[in-house]
């Protein structure tokens, strides 16, 4: 080929890579400029989207936070997103985290309620809500309200200090309330002790579509909302505030939790701080019926991961090293889920002397309420899959308290379970356990208690009939991960607890805090009369909370609840999503006289 054609060859190969560079820019438009994590994920602008209706924008110390979340893929336009775990962080004005919790997203939308601690101090929090992949996004993409707090054994605050919200599309903030998208329509006053009726329809563009709605109805904030969460009204009044400070997106890559929760972290030396490699964690609960037991290995980096199912939900899990010993112990690193957010500016907001008095008396209301609310939803929603029993059934099961009282293990062992030595060795014990096969006695350092594994055999040697409520006994070899178990022993107490000393020197403590979906009251009207008449039992400042309803574009959907006792102007307010992906909502006000 002479050197002519080689020219040509060379530059033809060079424009069609140009055109096929610009036929990637036409076809993807948007991938320019934008970088993309390991799972091909962008980082620079999400797709999954999450929405967050608060029952009303104040609280006091102590109640229920009740909450619609809706989620929706931008990119797709599915209802249902990859991600299987919601986070919510609510952080005060300086964003310490004063609250973490999550949910499982199963399903499109979620109804659900969380307890705010008592002792809470007065003031604004921002409410963050997010997926795990999310975290790879700008902060201005991740959902955040501000609302307000009260609490009833202080004085409520004569400043306010209002972080700025980073984000400007309605996907980044509280709902837009001002759209109306909805038209929602109420009488303009009623008495007080009458009973109110809302009318929402959607606008004419919408005529073919549906919407899932929430509806709420609430004495109207001494602090408007506009004023809470507002960014650009905020940032006017901070002429030092830069928006673009709380929108940088982090270099970390954070995974998509699309199966399970991914409980992570790193294990460090605690002298050298080099990571523990190939290192061994074993993560147990500690249980009454019958152990749960995972394990992983750690990398170069020192770095485990475990997925977690339901029944780990709002538990207490140990994580220990199975492994050697290392000198001086192990630090853990455990993997926060909290985005990395930088320091928000923050606006003060003199409170005036009349919204003071308005927020005193909303306290005084709290403690009506208080008398006849409902008991708080229990943590634990309904009853967990039964867990699978990790090894089967054992080939030995005594019960110690059907037989003469014995003071320790090592009588124990020798009179009522075959198979299996408790022997004394070099300032401790060691427990032996028979195996058939082999004809064989070999040790294990291991011991079960309680469900988890447990090392301290000196602890062991103390326990008599009266402590054990029942032993198991298997007498095989038994695999956890690559740890070969030859025979496992199980001791269950009667007040099923691991000893403290233990469990600070060895483990890592973990509390696994998961808010259960609350399943929505009967609606407030069913088949479009108002013979089911029922509302929140907020029954002074909040009138209403409707959180799961429908609506077709040619429907008019009508409400009825009762009006409150409390004279003043009360908003409602309504918000929810088209199945076509579009964000809807409505407002109006009325008074009570």
């Amino acid at each position: 080929m002479s050197h002519t054609e080689t020219s040509r060859l060379m530059k033809s190969r060079a424009c069609r890579k140009k055109l096929i560079f610009l036929f990637l820019v036409l076809y993807f438009p948007g991938m320019t400029g934008r970088s993309f994590n390991l799972n091909g994920q962008p980082t620079g602008s999400g797709d999954e989207k999450v929405l967050v209706h608060l029952s009303k924008p104040f609280y006091v110390a102590g109640e229920m936070l009740k909450y619609r979340v809706y989620t929706f893929n931008n990119t797709t336009h599915e209802r249902v997103l990859s991600s299987r775990i919601l986070y919510f962080v609510l952080a005060d004005y300086k964003g310490n985290a004063a609250l973490q919790w999550r949910i499982n997203l199963r399903k499109e939308n979620i109804v659900g309620s969380y307890k705010l601690p008592a002792e809470l101090p007065g003031g604004v929090y921002t409410l963050t809500a997010y997926t795990s992949r999310m975290r790879n996004y700008r902060d201005g993409n991740l959902n955040s309200q501000n609302i307000i707090l009260s609490n009833l054994a202080q004085e409520f605050p004569d400043t306010l200090y209002i972080p700025v919200l980073a984000g400007k599309q309605a996907f980044g903030r509280f709902f837009r309330e001002a759209g109306q998208d909805l038209t929602v329509e109420t009488g303009s006053a009623y008495n007080a002790g009458d009973m109110a009726e809302a009318i929402i329809s959607m606008n004419k563009g919408s005529a073919g579509d549906t919407a899932s709605l929430s509806v709420s109805v609430f004495l109207s904030p001494p602090v408007s909302n506009a004023v809470m969460n507002d960014s650009l009204l905020q940032l006017k009044r901070n002429n030092t505030g830069n928006e673009d400070s709380a929108s940088a997106v982090t270099g970390q890559v954070y995974p998509e939790e699309n199966k399970s929760f991914m409980l992570s972290g790193t294990v460090k030396s605690r002298i050298s701080n080099a990571p523990v490699s190939d290192g061994r964690i074993i993560l147990a609960v500690a249980d009454s019926l019958f152990p749960h037991i995972r394990y992983s290995r750690t990398d170069s980096t020192g770095k485990f991961v475990f997925f977690l199912d339901r029944w780990f939900d709002n538990r207490e899990l140990i994580l220990q090293n199975g492994g050697a010993a290392v000198e001086g112990g192990i630090v853990w690193d455990i993997d926060r889920k909290k985005p990395s957010i930088p320091g928000r500016p923050y606006v003060p907001y003199a409170v005036q002397k009349s919204e003071i008095n308005s927020f005193t008396m909303l306290n005084e209301s709290r403690l009506i309420e208080s008398v006849y609310g409902n008991p708080d939803p229990a943590m634990q929603a309904g009853v967990l899959p039964p867990g699978t029993n990790y090894f089967g059934p054992p080939d030995m099961l005594v019960k110690p308290a059907d037989y003469s009282d014995l003071v320790n293990l090592k009588e124990i062992t020798e009179n009522i379970l075959p198979g299996v030595r408790f022997v004394g060795k070099s300032n401790t014990y060691a427990l032996q356990i028979f195996n058939v096969k082999t004809g064989q006695w070999p040790e294990s350092d291991m011991i079960l208690l309680n469900g988890v594994p447990f090392y301290d055999m000196n602890f062991i040697a103390t326990l008599g009939t009266k402590d054990i409520s029942r032993i198991e006994v298997i007498s095989r070899n038994y695999l956890l991960g690559d740890l070969t178990l030859e025979g496992l022993v199980s001791i269950y107490t009667h007040n099923h607890k691991i000893p403290e000393s233990y469990l600070k020197n060895r483990s890592y403590i973990f509390q696994n805090t998961v808010a259960p979906s609350d399943k929505p009251a009967g609606h407030i009207v069913q088949g479009g009369s108002s013979a089911a008449v029922s509302h929140d039992p907020d029954f002074r400042t909040i009138l209403l909370w409707d959180p799961d309803r429908e609506i077709t574009g040619s429907q008019k959907l009508v409400i009825r609840f009762p009006v409150s006792l409390l004279t003043g102007t009360y908003d409602i307010v309504v918000n929810g999503i088209t199945h076509k992906g579009t964000v809807v909502s409505g407002k109006t006000s009325f008074e009570v006289k």
